[in-house]
């Protein structure tokens, strides 16, 4: 239903940039002059202002998801992050100003395009442990590349004829908006199934967890079940931030289960400590099978506390191993969360440096 849903809204959106078109060429008074694209270095800059607008998605949404919802951060501390871009591209715009008195207008903006393709590929190797001083120095690095790119404004208009100017600023800064549309349709989507992958690999990963480790079944299926009804869940993040408290409560009282309790794993401590202490039981028994009645009563107390203390060491070894279990999937989901991220973020960097040998074409020698 999604999918028909989709191609049907991208299938009246060509139809409708189609009737767009051929209605302009045919008034009298269009609202976009087409022919002004017919200016090559106007056509040029108006691309290059759409992936800037297409960039300028990427730490304004696609990382403020990564840092609110990966990394669990509140809106204004993700803002906090987020917001040395736009100081860096307020710095960046009066320096390319200022540059372009000496420099053409192909080179500031072909160096902007790199630059910030180089910010946007450093976001590819942020991890959940990455310190908050290297996610803000990738924003400011694709700050300053955007102000570099905002040049592409003033280079559109420069050949065009003065009356035409104002159309061609509008129409120039549209095609920004235009690139923040496809920025967040295209980059979303990929982030969506992304995560989708994500999601299934985190699961699989989480079931062959609780099976490898040293767990009772009863604490396995619950478990199991538990994720299973999480990762099924298509609630929002406090929903599942309560679903996830609710689990580890009926985990919590799955594990103080004293029936059927598993072994202590072989190798660990408390393997070691559960078998002196079985030793230890066994030889007691055989003193009080040899003992008089009087003293074997006795020493019965003394009997069951050791039998108690070895159910302890079961439980304190399987509070180990379910501890372990869940470190692992956190780990696991924290990976392949920002694999999921890192991917949008590389795709993006290749698009802007892809477009970049656009930049060559929004300037040309003037004859004198």
């Amino acid at each position: 239903m999604d999918v028909n849903y989709h191609f049907i809204s991208f299938a009246i959106s060509l139809v409708g940039l189609i009737l767009l078109i051929f209605v302009e060429e045919k008034v009298k008074s269009p609202i976009i002059e087409l022919s002004l694209f017919k200016e090559k270095i106007f056509t040029a800059s108006s691309i290059i202002y759409m992936i800037f607008g297409f960039a300028i998605i990427v730490p304004s949404l696609i990382l403020n998801y990564f840092l609110q919802n990966v990394r669990g951060y509140s809106a204004l501390h993700s803002a906090y992050l987020i917001v040395p871009t736009s100081l860096a591209i307020a710095l960046g715009m009066p320096l390319a100003t200022k540059m372009y008195q000496k420099l053409s207008a192909k080179l500031l903006i072909g160096i902007g395009m790199f630059i910030t393709a180089a910010g946007l590929f450093m976001l590819s190797l942020v991890q959940f442990e990455t310190s908050e001083a290297i996610i803000i120095c990738c924003n400011v690095i694709i700050g300053l590349g955007l102000g570099f790119m905002a040049m592409s404004m003033t280079a559109s208009v420069r050949y065009l004829p003065v009356i035409k100017a104002g159309i061609g600023f509008g129409i120039v800064d549209a095609s920004r908006y235009i690139g923040q549309e496809i920025g967040m349709a295209l980059l979303v989507t990929i982030l969506n199934a992304n995560i989708n992958t994500a999601r299934d690999n985190i699961r699989h990963y989480a079931y062959v967890q609780i099976d490898k480790h040293v767990l009772s079944d009863s604490v396995k299926s619950v478990v199991k079940m538990e994720i299973k009804e999480i990762f099924e869940s298509t609630s929002k993040t406090t929903d599942s931030s309560k679903k996830q408290n609710q689990m580890l409560t009926k985990v919590k009282a799955a594990a103080t289960k004293t029936d059927n309790l598993p072994l202590p794993k072989k190798g660990s401590d408390y393997r070691k400590l559960y078998d002196a202490n079985s030793q230890l039981v066994v030889g007691s028994e055989k003193v009080v099978v040899n003992l008089p009645k009087q003293i074997s009563s006795a020493l019965t107390p003394l009997s069951q506390g050791q039998a108690q203390l070895g159910q302890g060491i079961q439980l304190l070894a399987q509070k180990e191993e379910l501890t372990d279990t869940f470190q692992k999937i956190k780990d696991s989901k924290n990976k392949n969360l920002s694999r999921a991220f890192n991917q949008v973020f590389i795709i993006a960097s290749l698009i802007v440096l892809i477009t970049s040998p656009l930049a060559y074409l929004t300037d040309k020698k003037v004859k004198e």
